[in-house]
């Protein structure tokens, strides 16, 4: 996303757009921030002190198991938003740093909204999901298709989900797994290697005594290193407490984001850990409706649910209600889940006909997908029909949840008010 600010903020439409003259785009800096380094040794025996790692771990330190979301699993609301001062400090001497106003909204690795602003004149970047990317300055009446950037931006979106997330945002199919790699790189003073790479070179993640992030750098097969991203002043809390992180999470105040021609610091002055953001908030509201559809393996069988999403979509499908629950329910299977009963039902060919074959077309639905819940609750449940209402919508039918699949997966029918 910061090569795709660079473009907007320094050539043609940026500065000017953002209430300043036009500033000629700088000459190429000979000021990188790449230099030559060996490959990173085998981690050697742990050097770290126990007892720091025990602090670490513990909601003194970085509330480490608080930062795995256990204690927010029936929530959707596990969005970010941020917002402070962004200062451009250019690697030409002859510009001056220019400061904004930004603010983030954060629904997961690849879908963030950044604005940056000076008084009335903005700057939007919509990134809704891979591939999927806008741009609105001051001068455009509408936002304009930016794919080209979206490498970029997705980038940027995913460090910054990591960051905030970490340990819990490491890939990984186990939180085990995911505790493992964390405490066995910290004890070894080593970094973690990220299986992102943006099809740049391996990316590697750096920690503190505190077990929370420092640095991520981006390490190719020569052994090059550059600095992409700096973390300091684990300070700002968000959250409310809980057993395992009496005090809230700590999250960095303060980020530095390199690149050839600039520094971009931002400093936060306010972050919401609690948020939830429909994906219509990062598309343009001219943009057509998701449509929900199964997901398979390359096997032909239904796949893991690939990400946290929290969306309107539209739902068309043709199904029949089954007499009773299947004992071993299959992906074609849902579950109609109202207050006072439940159905179930078979999905069909969506040319299906025939005796007791029903069907619903394009119906609105809030989309509720995790992979890291297998079956709602109660008050989950209750959650999502509260965020319906909160957003005008009106719950016009039983919840349906998507059965034989690894992860959450359900729909609630809504429409609009007239």
């Amino acid at each position: 996303m910061m090569r795709a600010l660079w473009a907007v903020c320094m050539l043609g439409a940026g500065l000017a757009a953002c209430g300043e003259g036009e500033v000629a785009p700088p000459a190429p800096s000979t000021d990188s921030t790449t230099e030559s380094a060996p490959s990173p040794p085998s981690p050697p025996s742990p050097q770290r002190d126990p007892a720091l790692l025990e602090a670490a771990r513990s909601a003194r330190g970085s509330g480490f198991a608080a930062r795995f979301g256990s204690h927010r699993a029936d929530d959707p609301a596990t969005h970010f938003q941020l917002s402070g001062e962004a200062r451009f400090a250019f690697r030409d001497p002859a510009l001056e740093d220019r400061s904004f106003a930004f603010e983030v909204a954060l629904a997961g690795p690849s879908v963030q909204r950044y604005q940056l602003s000076a008084g009335q004149r903005k700057n939007w970047f919509l990134l809704a999901g891979p591939g999927d990317c806008w741009v609105k300055t001051p001068e455009d009446q509408q936002p304009k298709p930016a794919s080209a950037r979206a490498g970029e931006l997705g980038e940027d979106a995913a460090l910054r989900w990591l960051i905030l997330g970490f340990p819990a945002h490491l890939e990984g199919a186990a939180a085990q797994q995911r505790a493992r790699d964390w405490s066995e790189a910290w004890e070894a003073e080593q970094p973690i290697a990220l299986p992102e790479d943006f099809g740049q070179g391996g990316l590697q993640i750096s920690m503190g005594e505190d077990g929370l992030p420092t640095r991520v750098e981006r390490v190719d097969a020569e052994g090059t290193r550059e600095l992409l991203l700096e973390v300091t002043d684990w300070s700002l809390s968000a959250g409310a407490a809980t057993p395992d992180a009496p005090l809230g999470l700590r999250y960095p105040r303060s980020w530095s984001w390199h690149r050839e021609d600039w520094i971009l610091h931002e400093t936060l002055d306010r972050l919401e850990d609690h948020a939830l953001y429909l994906d219509t908030a990062f598309r343009p509201e001219e943009a057509p409706l998701a449509r929900f559809q199964v997901r398979r393996a390359p096997d032909g069988s239904s796949q893991r649910v690939p990400e946290d999403r929290f969306a309107l979509i539209e739902h068309t499908m043709r199904y029949r209600v089954l007499e009773a629950a299947p004992e071993d329910p299959t992906e074609g299977n849902w579950e109609f889940r109202a207050p006072t009963e439940t159905r179930w039902a078979e999905q069909l060919d969506a040319k299906a006909e025939g005796p007791g074959v029903e069907s619903i077309e394009a119906q609105l639905c809030l989309l509720w997908s995790s992979p890291r819940l297998q079956a709602p609750t109660e008050e989950g449940l209750q959650r999502l029909r509260e965020v319906a209402a909160q957003n005008g919508l009106e719950v016009i039918g039983p919840v349906w949840i998507h059965t034989g699949v690894v992860g959450l997966e359900l729909l609630l029918p809504v429409r609009k008010p007239d």
